[in-house]
């Protein structure tokens, strides 16, 4: 099914699937359309380095910021 067929706004988003890069960034353009301006996106295990393109992307290309983190997650706030 497509996410995107109904659109639905999130306010919170809790990514603990699979680490690959390759799924970890596919979440990310199929989620983030969804998320509400300002919502939290909590990502689990952030140290794994399958995960550290995925987070450069929601970074650099895409404005979130990490507001809180932990031993092994991180509580990233999407851009308004």
């Amino acid at each position: 099914a497509d996410p995107l067929a109904n659109p639905i706004n999130y306010g919170f988003l809790h990514q603990d699937s699979n680490h690959s890069e390759e799924i970890s960034c596919a979440e990310l353009a199929a989620y983030l359309p969804m998320m509400q301006p300002g919502a939290l996106w909590v990502m689990d295990d952030i140290k794994w380095e399958s995960l550290q393109p995925v987070q450069k992307k929601m970074t650099e290309d895409h404005g979130f910021v990490l507001e809180e983190f932990g031993p092994d997650w991180g509580v990233y706030r999407v851009p308004r």
